[in-house]
Formats: structure tokens, sequence, C-alpha cells
């Protein structure tokens, strides 16, 4: 049987359906990702004066474009390009699927996600054996407390109108679900940043916060020799290639052969930071800002604090390459309930 892993980098929020400490759903736990629309600078939704509007980012799809399977009623890709070392999968031509103003789902019913969290943990800096915590996702609940409270709006059955914020999702219901890259300097260092209000220059939220933050997220899932996924329209597309895609349709297969072990990428980010194919050298990283649109899901929160760098842990972590990346972030849980029972040592972390 074979694997198919999928990284998750750029504006998403991870809301699990139950707490995260709450050990009797360890591995009977689900999530809906979320693509943060950033079509709309920062100010409109919370007043920021001089804060402007960043580049646009597009929720992708991208996978290796030989493993797509077209044909009637599948769903061909809607863009190509050939790969940089940046998404470590050099010379190599992959697909893309648009995904703005869709929800993804790969197996519609169950909720069996394993979650690699250790309960109660927190370390500004991680140890080596600890580099796969799911942990390591920015908490928005540490982060500014409050705001990881996600607007019912964004999380409700299509049928009922998901919130405009909300470019696009997807439905996670199975397999395992950890960081897989921390967010690196140039040399690899791990970062240890600060959250703080977008100025820089006070604290909002009553208290400083610091953690070694996530890049990457990975669901890793044993598949047969095909995994279908479908993507389904939250609303009438704006992007004129989904339009054309989904004709009258309100769902459409994207079939993948997962005969051998698979990795596909799945980003909410800038086109040339998606497919490393931004001019100029590789960035130093500097304070996230884009980490601000975040808080556009938000029922409430006290002030708009992003990560800046502050020091460099002891750790590296050299696992790919990707720069820049934009950090993703866990919220919720959609259902909070206090822990019932001790939990144990996460596995695999």
């Amino acid at each position: 049987m074979a694997t198919l892993s999928i990284r998750f980098t750029g504006l998403c929020v991870f809301v699990p359906k139950y707490d995260l400490d709450d050990c009797q759903f360890y591995g009977k736990n689900s999530m809906k990702m979320l693509f943060v629309d950033t079509a709309e600078s920062v100010e409109q939704h919370h007043a920021m004066a001089g804060y402007q509007a960043h580049e646009l980012h597009l929720p992708l799809l991208i996978c290796p474009y030989e493993k797509v399977i077209t044909g009637t009623g599948l769903r061909s890709p809607d863009a190509c390009f050939v790969a940089t070392d940046q998404i470590e999968a050099e010379q190599q031509k992959m697909a893309v699927f648009y995904l703005d103003d869709q929800e993804l789902t790969i197996d519609e019913d169950g909720e069996y996600l394993e979650v690699i969290h250790k309960s109660g943990y927190y370390e500004a800096c991680p140890t080596e054996d600890k580099l796969k915590l799911f942990n390591w996702v920015a908490p928005l609940a540490q982060v500014c407390p409050g705001s990881e409270l996600i607007r019912p709006s964004c999380l409700r059955e299509i049928k009922y109108g998901v919130d405009s914020a909300v470019l696009g999702r997807m439905l996670l219901n199975r397999g395992k679900i950890r960081t897989e890259q921390m967010a690196v300097d140039l040399d690899h260092r791990i970062i240890k940043w600060r959250f703080k209000p977008l100025t820089g220059s006070y604290d909002e939220c009553g208290t400083w916060y610091e953690q070694a933050i996530a890049d990457t997220v990975e669901l890793e899932m044993n598949r047969g020799h095909y995994t279908t996924l479908i993507a389904t329209l939250l609303r009438e597309p704006r992007n004129p290639r989904i339009k054309e895609s989904f004709e009258q349709k309100s769902k459409l297969p994207i079939k993948l052969d997962t005969t051998a072990n698979l990795v596909v990428w799945v980003k909410n980010m800038p086109w040339p930071d998606a497919t490393g194919s931004r001019r100029g050298s590789p960035r130093s990283r500097q304070p996230d800002y884009h980490f601000a649109h975040f808080y556009s899901l938000s029922r409430f929160y006290q002030g708009l604090h992003v990560p800046f760098p502050h020091r460099l842990c002891d750790q590296i972590d050299n696992r790919h390459n990707g720069n820049p990346n934009c950090p993703p972030a866990v919220g919720g849980p959609e259902i909070p309930k206090k822990p019932t029972k001790p939990c144990p040592e996460a596995s695999e972390a």
C-alpha cells in the first residue's frame, strides 16, 4: 500500500473538530483547513490605518503532472509549470488546480484523523525528538487569546452559505497530521518568533508570546492504487478558469495515481512563491505581516499579533528548501470540551 503525503503551507488555518488536548478523541478527530482570502486589505477588516493589502494569495493543489489521471468526468489541471528545487521537485512538470471558492474532500465520512500532538506541551524551541509535533503550528489561542474562536459562518455546511473571508477549504478526516518543516533562516536554523502587534511597539493582548513555529504541515495517508479528491463549489466561482472547468456542475473529481508513494502540495501563497519562480535570491526571514489576515476569520480578538523573528534556536531543520514559506496557524476547536482523561505520549513525535 502506497503513502499519499499532502503538505500544507501558506495562509491556512487548521480548525480541529475536537480539542486536541482531549484524549478521548486521539485518532478520532477531524479538521477543516481554511484558506484565508487576502483580496481585501487587512484594515478593511480591522481598521488598521496605514496597513496595505498584500500580494494576492492563491489557494492551489500542486502535484506531479504525470500522476494526474484525466478523462471523461474527471477534472483536468488548470495550469502547469516546471518546478525548481524550492519545492523539492526540480525540473519536474507539475500540475496546478485552483481551489478558490471550493471545498476539497478525500473521504467524506468518518472521524479518523490522528493529530501528532502532545497534550500540555510547551517549549519555545524544539528538541530533535519533538520536531514533528503538531504543537509547532502557530496557536492562535496563545498568540492572542480569543482569536482562536473561528466564526461559525466559516465552518458551516455549504448549503447554509460559507463566510466570504474563507476563500476555500479542505476537510481532513483520516491519516496522521504533523509538522513537516519548521520556519528557519537561510542557514536552516530554527527561528524563535515573538508575536506582537503590526507596529511592533506595544502589546494589546497583555503578554508577549514566543515560540518556534511550523512552516509546513504534512498529512500522511495510506492509499490504494488511485485517490480521488472531490472539489465542490462553495459559491459561484469568481475565477474564470474555474467557471470554465465546472460549467454547470457543482462537483468535480480530481483523480491521482497513488500506486507509488506520492507527495502533493496544498498552498495559499502568491504564484511566484508557490511555484518557486520569484525573481531574486532567497530572502531572509522578516516579520510575517501576512499573518494578520488570519484574524479576519476570528469571532473575537484584541490585537493583530504577527510573528517577528526574535532569536535562533539550537536546532536546524533542513528537510526541504522552500523559501519563502508562510506559516499556517491552528484555531478552534469547533466543539470545545474539557479533557476527561490523561493523554498518552504522542506517537512518531
